[in-house]
């Protein structure tokens, strides 16, 4: 047994153990996917910096990417320098090269935007293939001359993205229209079998590390690789040199993908039917795009509402305007934006306008409590002091930390003369800022009003200990010190 065999077998067993271990669920593809990436770093330890001659071109071998049931994957630059991929299907074996590669040359001309192209294809002789596999491989695979093609070189996979790229909901759903456009196209294809007669095209793997994401201007595309190699070119899986997995149906594979990339949308997905054929596909890809487009215009939206605060900070009230009608144009669902408004608008003197957007705001999320505090300072500069304390009461009830909610609360109820209320209120101001010191005055006057002078002069003491040049306060625990005299 060659030591790459020993290698991937033990390392085979420990991914059971350890599956076993964290009570994982494990596949038969979970094992193929990591034994071939730990075939990928044995083969990588040993092979760099090498060239390959083929159609007399010299191109260089970057690394190795991977292997599967009927070969390897090699990065390469070709004669201008740029980055590609070379696939060499070294594994099969009993096959008609000569068909094989006029299926391959049928397989060139299919173009689209989400199907890996195959770029180039021909034989690499079996002294050329020295630069890629060591003689145990060659001779292990009985290879004399096989087949290869390039491809477009993607640095990441599938599997790979959902691990480092956890947050941008967006791009998965992005993702996912590529996908099912990807295996719509796939599904609409025909092709000649070898009785020459007219069949329809499938993949048969969609496994994650065949779904290749291509980077461009920040954003990924993805795009399906491997197409046609197995099962639609007529291989016999039991002629390669390693036991392959089962032919797996593209729309079950399609349905597991989505739910992986977009398991946080469960809830606005969970009516659609299971993607069992085109029809369901088609029905996924309309609610999909329904859903993108939603979040795109979201996203405008929230972009006009960060430049909007940021000219509101800067106190530019009228093109802070603007921008919030703008972004509320795009969402106008967007609780921020209707806030900021009103907030802008209070700025500008313009109350009434003011009113109607936090009353907007209310509608969209009634469980913020900052238009609810809004709305109350509005009726308590206007002295509808009942509508004030209901909504600095709501404001409170959802938020416990509001310090000015209760200020201006307590404040309304001293000028009412509840007392009482007054002195409740403001005890808990004091209990969320203890060195509050208009709230010690205000609480002071409440117990001066109701003749608690030795509770009014404690109160003011406490506010001219924290404030002692303050002349009001000076003033009002002299006369508290007075009335204590008697």
């Amino acid at each position: 047994m060659d030591v790459t065999t020993k290698l991937l077998m033990t390392q085979r067993k420990l991914y059971h153990i350890i599956a076993a271990l964290t009570h994982k669920k494990v596949l038969f593809q979970d094992v193929v996917d990591i034994t071939a990436s730990l075939e990928s770093v044995f083969m990588a330890a040993k092979f760099k910096n090498k060239f390959l001659t083929i159609n007399r071109k010299k191109i260089e071998i970057v690394r190795f990417l991977g292997s599967g049931s009927l070969g390897g994957v090699w990065e390469i630059k070709n004669e201008l320098g740029y980055p590609k991929a070379l696939k060499v299907l070294y594994k099969l074996r009993e096959v008609n090269t000569e068909k094989f590669l006029e299926k391959l040359a049928i397989l060139k001309k299919i173009s689209h935007p989400n199907i890996l192209k195959m770029e180039t294809t021909g034989i690499i002789s079996r002294y050329n293939l020295q630069s890629l596999l060591d003689e145990e491989q060659i001779e292990q695979n009985s290879v004399e001359e096989v087949p290869y093609f390039t491809m477009p070189y993607a640095a990441i996979n599938l599997a790979d993205y959902i691990v480092t790229q956890k947050e941008n909901l967006l791009e998965r759903v992005k993702l996912s229209l590529h996908l099912c456009s990807a295996v719509r196209k796939i599904h609409q294809l025909k092709i000649y079998n070898e009785k020459m007669q007219v069949e329809s095209l499938e993949h048969g793997n969609l496994k994650f590390s065949n779904l290749l994401l291509i980077a461009k201007n920040n954003t990924f595309s993805l795009k399906v690789g491997d197409l046609g190699i197995e099962p639609s070119l007529g291989v016999d899986r039991h002629h390669t040199s390693q036991t392959a997995m089962e032919k797996q149906d593209d729309f079950a594979t399609t349905q597991k993908t989505l739910n992986e990339l977009l398991s946080s949308l469960h809830e606005q997905l969970k009516s659609l039917p299971s993607i069992c054929d085109q029809k369901a596909l088609d029905i996924w890809t309309d609610k999909l795009r329904e859903i993108e487009q939603h979040m795109r215009r979201e996203k405008s939206a929230r972009s006009f509402l960060h430049l909007g605060i940021k000219l509101y900070g800067n106190s530019a009230y009228q093109y802070a305007l603007k921008d919030f009608d703008k972004a509320l144009s795009l969402d106008n669902n967007l609780y921020e934006a209707h806030l900021y408004k009103g907030l802008t608008l209070q700025e500008m003197d313009k109350s009434e306008e003011a009113e109607k957007c936090y009353h907007q705001a209310i509608s969209v999320n009634d469980l913020d409590p900052r238009a609810h505090e809004n709305l109350g300072e509005i009726y308590s500069q206007r002295r509808e002091f009942d509508k004030a304390i209901a909504f600095f009461e709501k404001a409170i009830h959802l938020d416990r930390d509001m310090p000015f909610c209760y200020a201006s609360l307590g404040s309304i109820y001293k000028e009412k003369e509840l007392y009482d209320k007054a002195i409740t209120v403001f005890s808990k101001l004091i209990a969320l800022e203890e060195d509050c010191v208009p709230a010690y005055i205000d609480r002071g006057d409440v117990y001066f009003a109701v003749c608690e002078y030795e509770n009014a002069q404690k109160d003011y003491q406490k506010a001219f200990d924290l404030e002692n040049d303050n002349e009001e306060i000076k003033a009002k625990l002299a006369l508290a010190n007075e009335k204590l005299k008697g």
